[in-house]
């Protein structure tokens, strides 16, 4: 790159490292809600989900709306726009109070390691009990073992107490169920303001059904 060009760059991503002539913009989020807040070079913006770890894409992508001339309003009205996926970080609110964080749609092992640390993340903000309802990933081959063994070491670093888990790999980690049936049975005692909860899951335990459930309660 040289002096016209123009970076923008992750600044809480630790594994960059910039040597360039080029004008360097860093994006950082700044996660001090259930909606993360944006910091950029243009303004200041809220998202409108609840996933700080994916706030720096967005936060790159205000960056670079700017270079290319869109207005304030029209980054505004675009980040206000945006819809994650069905079931993916979709906070569900109970009408007791209770929330819930669906993102069942799909777990691979950095996506699961990211959601959790969301959680507890999210538990501290809002000052709320963190538990996680994990389904099994799926079709990691070899690594199913040693995948799982460090979403284990995770919980236990974050000092998650409530875990409830669903598939043979997750045996170990919390309270296992057989069926998703007993999956809900096992979340009623936290379906109140005190818990926050994270269902993460591969898409093969059909957790949806649980949320469904749940939300006809």
């Amino acid at each position: 790159l040289t002096a016209k060009n123009t970076l923008v760059v992750n600044a809480a991503d630790k594994n960059i490292w910039v040597s360039t002539k080029a004008r360097v913009i860093k994006v950082q989020p700044l996660p001090t809600k259930i909606n993360p807040d944006l910091s950029t070079s243009f303004g200041s913006y809220t998202l409108p989900l609840p996933a700080p770890h994916l706030s720096a894409n967005i936060a790159i992508a205000v960056e670079i709306a700017n270079i290319l001339g869109a207005s304030k309003r029209q980054i505004k009205e675009g980040i206000q726009k945006t819809v994650l996926a069905p079931h993916r970080m979709q906070p569900i609110n109970l009408k007791n109070g209770g929330l819930i964080i669906d993102d069942v749609y799909n777990a691979s092992p950095s996506a699961t390691q990211q959601a959790i640390l969301t959680l507890d993340h999210l538990a501290r903000m809002t000052k709320r009990v963190p538990v996680l309802v994990f389904g099994q990933m799926n079709e990691l081959g070899e690594f199913e073992e040693s995948e799982h063994q460090k979403i284990g070491e995770l919980i236990k670093k974050l000092k998650i107490k409530h875990v409830i888990t669903r598939g043979p790999a997750t045996k170990g980690l919390g309270i296992y169920c057989e069926t998703n049936e007993q999956v809900l049975e096992k979340m009623q005692p936290f379906l109140n303001s005190k818990y926050l909860i994270l269902m993460k899951s591969s898409r093969g335990w059909k957790m949806e059904e649980i949320i469904e459930s749940i939300s006809s309660q």
